[in-house]
């Protein structure tokens, strides 16, 4: 969704690099 390098159900997930 928002940073990480992942999402899932919009949310973000993994580092905010």
């Amino acid at each position: 969704g928002s940073g990480g390098s992942g999402e899932a159900n919009g949310m973000w997930f993994g580092p905010r690099l």
